[in-house]
């Protein structure tokens, strides 16, 4: 995907959020402070205060999390997400798309939260949530979607964060999360320290000492039941996508440090993230948006090349949908919501 393609993308969600737009817009469709508070106490009751190493309590919150008022507020489109960078405009913050199902299990799963919150309404009619949380920075390396302390400046911002903002839209729809350290240490667990995290060795993806794939957060057999008839199929179409995406130097860019690339990134480095982008990366192909060199001028793809995209792209696609489906009607509860394009 390029750089021009998300700022594209951007512009929708900054008409739907408009954050700190001068001018006046209509009173919020819903009750910002009561549908608040309704998000703010489910995430506390599924994900509550306990020791940061606490990978039960983690499990508990990341398989629960998405089933109350926060999923239906996030819904199945795309939210953004990262730090709060107060005195950036949204048009020039650092923030990375993600789908809004998969964002609240790999993500917001991560904090943990006391239950303290305040609110404010904008004068555009966005509501901000800012709840006390905290992060779960003992956790085994596998359980963060993605090596955080690739960069030690954001391991560290995660550590110290405090607060996670929720910005709702007037249609009361999570349209950007944050983290800050602005927010009350108070709560903060009195044993909470500083882990000092693994040597990065430069691998999105591992194998660790037992032979399992890493991060498991980010497998389709953490999201799926063993039992899902679609898993293998899916698994072997999702390889060749990905071996796709990498001849197409997609991998290039479109993984976490893809920032000094582009403001608003996706990423495609896992088989969850991949699962979430897959609708704006089949755009995207079709649109000849993408690939773009380091320059940011579009690169051909290849005929032969972008007709295999697509095709294993599509196959992917109506896999997930098939995964997510069998889940829903076997009802386990392993899956809220079908796969949707971002919107």
């Amino acid at each position: 995907m390029t750089k021009k393609a998300w700022l594209l993308g951007g512009v929708a969600v900054l008409a739907a959020i408009s954050i700190g737009a001068k001018k006046f817009t209509a009173s919020p469709a819903v009750d910002g402070p009561a549908t608040a508070a309704k998000i703010m106490a489910s995430l506390t009751e599924r994900c509550p205060m306990a020791t940061p190493g606490d990978v039960a309590a983690f499990d508990a919150c990341r398989t629960t999390i998405g089933q109350g008022p926060e999923g239906e507020a996030v819904g199945s489109g795309s939210v953004l997400w990262g730090g709060e960078q107060p005195s950036l405009a949204l048009k020039d913050k650092n923030l990375t798309w993600f789908r809004g199902d998969l964002f609240l299990r790999m993500y917001v799963s991560l904090y943990m939260f006391t239950g303290e919150w305040t609110g404010e309404t904008r004068e555009d009619g966005t509501y901000v949530v800012r709840a006390q949380a905290y992060f779960r920075n003992e956790l085994p390396p596998g359980h963060f979607p993605y090596p955080f302390w690739h960069s030690a400046t954001k391991w560290d911002a995660y550590e110290k964060s405090n607060q996670i903002s929720l910005y709702l839209s007037a249609d009361g729809r999570v349209k950007m999360v944050t983290r800050h350290s602005g927010g009350d240490d108070s709560a903060r667990p009195a044993a909470y320290r500083h882990v000092e995290p693994p040597a990065f060795a430069g691998q999105w993806n591992w194998t660790d000492t037992s032979g399992q794939a890493q991060p498991q957060v980010t497998l389709f057999s953490d999201l799926y039941s063993a039992g899902n008839p679609h898993l293998p199929e899916l698994d072997q179409r999702y390889r060749a996508f990905a071996l796709n995406l990498r001849d197409a130097d997609c991998e290039s860019c479109h993984v976490p440090d893809g920032h000094k690339l582009m403001r608003k990134l996706t990423l495609l480095n896992t088989p969850l993230h991949t699962a979430g982008e897959v609708e704006a990366t089949l755009r995207s192909i079709r649109e000849a948006t993408m690939p773009v060199n380091k320059q940011g001028d579009k690169v051909r793809l290849e005929p032969a090349l972008r007709e295999t995209l697509l095709r294993n792209g599509e196959e992917f696609r109506r896999l997930l949908n098939d995964a997510d489906a069998w889940e829903r009607a076997s009802s386990t509860g392993r899956v809220a919501r079908a796969t949707a394009p971002r919107g």
